[in-house]
C-alpha cells in the first residue's frame, strides 16, 4: 500500500520488525520495556539529546575575551537590562518552550523527567554571563529562582504547569 497507492518507499536498512519488548527509535524517542516494572516507556533518543546539546551551545555562545565579572554586577536587575543576556534567553526560551512541546511525552527510568537538560541550559547560561571558567559572584550553581527572574522559562516548570493544565498546547498555522 504504501509503494502502490501512496508512491512511498521504505528505507531497507532503517525499516525492519522489531518487539516492543527489545526496544526501538522511532522519530526522536527511545521506546521500551522497563525491566523492573514491565511497562511501556518512551524517553529521548541519545541522537536527540546530543543535537538538543549542540543546538543550546549555539543559542549561548561564550564569550572568549571576556574580563572577569564583578559580583556586584551579577545582579537581576544588571541581567534584566542587559540586551545579549536577554537575547539569548530569547533564542533559548524559543527553543526549548518547542522542544518540550515535542519531547513532552518523553520519561526519563533514572532521573526527572527534564532535569538533566535543565542542568545543562542553567550551565551553558552561567558561563555565557559570567565567563569562560570563572564563578567569580556565583559560588554554587544559580537556582531556578534566580534563572526565572532573569527570564529563563525551564523545562521542569513547563512540565509542571503542563500536567497541572496551567499550559494548554500552541496553536498551529497552516
Amino acid at each position: 500500500m504504501l509503494e502502490g497507492e501512496l508512491s512511498l518507499s521504505l528505507h531497507p536498512e532503517k525499516t525492519r520488525i522489531v518487539s516492543a519488548d527489545d526496544g526501538f527509535e522511532f522519530l526522536g524517542f527511545h521506546y521500551f520495556r522497563d525491566p523492573k516494572t514491565g511497562r511501556q516507556c518512551q524517553e529521548v533518543r541519545q541522537k536527540s539529546v546530543a543535537r538538543f546539546r549542540e543546538a543550546i551551545r549555539g543559542r549561548t555562545p561564550r564569550l572568549h575575551a571576556q574580563r572577569a565579572v564583578r559580583r556586584k554586577h551579577v545582579t537581576i536587575r544588571r541581567l534584566k537590562r542587559n540586551q545579549r543576556v536577554q537575547a539569548m534567553l530569547k533564542r533559548v526560551n524559543a527553543f526549548t518552550r518547542g522542544w518540550y512541546w515535542y519531547f513532552k511525552s518523553a520519561r526519563s527510568r533514572y532521573t526527572p523527567a527534564f532535569n538533566t537538560f535543565d542542568g545543562f541550559i542553567r550551565r551553558r547560561l552561567r558561563s555565557a554571563i559570567i565567563g569562560r571558567s570563572s564563578t567569580h559572584g556565583w559560588h554554587r550553581q544559580p537556582t531556578n529562582a534566580f534563572m526565572r527572574a532573569i527570564g529563563y522559562v525551564s523545562l521542569c516548570d513547563l512540565d509542571i504547569r503542563y500536567h497541572q493544565g496551567q499550559l494548554a498546547s500552541p496553536a498551529r498555522k497552516g
